[in-house]
């Protein structure tokens, strides 16, 4: 680990963070560089058709920093794991980095933290459980029309959300709070499971993880 260390001029000590990116065909733009000129220190490869990067942190203030250039200059969708020590946990990194890749919102920011959406990264990770339990608990629903389908799965994706909002998973839908409330009912008609069951809630949430990150010929 020392001389991995000393190859890749990195602290063998400190704190490391593994970011991916799924970089298009041809050049690609050079993250290191403007890394450097923060006094952030990184070595680059590709690996698996992925571009990772491994990242000294050394304390939160440059964490901070480093998500700060991300947002700021970044021109690839990144997925980053969570901080670790010892080099020896780079290997982890790297499979929590591209969890959290595979799980990124197209249309959300431009690092996705493993962190950030653990249970999505974990769905990832276990494709077939997964979509067996997404069968098990919203079985009926999946087998609606796809109007249908779309329609339930997007209100109780904005109701989550919205922190359990109803007015304000209304707003999202453009629709009225009551056709809200009505959808979900429906959904606890299909699935036997109610939003306001904490053990039933949990179940729907994890399956709506898996639906979003699986392809849809995997579940049915």
């Amino acid at each position: 680990m020392w001389r991995a260390a000393d190859a890749l001029r990195l602290p063998y000590d400190g704190l490391f963070v593994v970011l991916v990116a799924d970089p298009p065909p041809g050049p690609v733009p050079e993250l290191g560089n403007r890394l450097a000129a923060h006094g952030i220190a990184s070595a680059w490869s590709r690996t698996a058709g992925l571009l990772a990067g491994l990242v000294s942190v050394r304390d939160q203030r440059t964490l901070e920093q480093l998500l700060i250039v991300l947002q700021r200059s970044a021109t690839l969708r990144y997925g980053a794991s969570p901080v670790f020590a010892r080099l020896a946990d780079c290997a982890t990194g790297l499979r929590l980095a591209r969890l959290a890749l595979a799980t990124a919102d197209p249309a959300g920011p431009p690092v996705a933290s493993f962190d950030d959406g653990p249970l999505a990264g974990l769905v990832v990770h276990s494709p077939d459980v997964a979509a067996r339990m997404a069968r098990s608990v919203l079985g009926p629903l999946l087998d609606l029309p796809a109007e249908q389908r779309t329609m339930l799965i997007g209100t109780l994706t904005a109701w989550y959300a919205a922190s359990g909002s109803t007015e304000e998973a209304a707003q999202v839908l453009h629709c009225h709070a009551n056709t809200v409330r009505q959808r979900l009912r429906r959904i606890r008609e299909l699935t036997g499971r109610t939003v306001t069951d904490p053990v039933g809630t949990a179940e729907l949430y994890a399956a709506l993880q898996a639906v979003r990150a699986l392809p849809s010929s995997v579940l049915h």
